[in-house]
């Protein structure tokens, strides 16, 4: 697996659909605080530390934040990636 199919697995577990998770990881590529990671998303998994990972949830979950805003704003899962849950 992939660090960008675990960050698509991670928004699809919390309840978004796989367009959805695609979408919000594309953003979170996107975003300035993943500029390290910009040639690895097609990495395996397997050669991270955990602590990288918890520090990837924390830019998906602002651009899942984001995505659901702009896209969905009544969205039964936004609890699952802003802290409310």
């Amino acid at each position: 697996m992939t660090i960008r199919e675990w960050a698509e697995d991670y928004c699809f577990q919390r309840g978004m659909f796989p367009d959805q998770a695609k979408a919000v990881v594309e953003k979170a590529m996107e975003h300035k605080a993943n500029e390290a990671m910009k040639s690895r998303w097609n990495d395996s998994i397997d050669g991270y530390p955990k602590p990288l990972l918890v520090a990837l949830t924390l830019s998906i979950n602002d651009a899942a934040v984001a995505y659901i805003e702009e896209k969905c704003p009544k969205a039964w899962f936004k609890p699952m990636f802003d802290g409310s849950a």
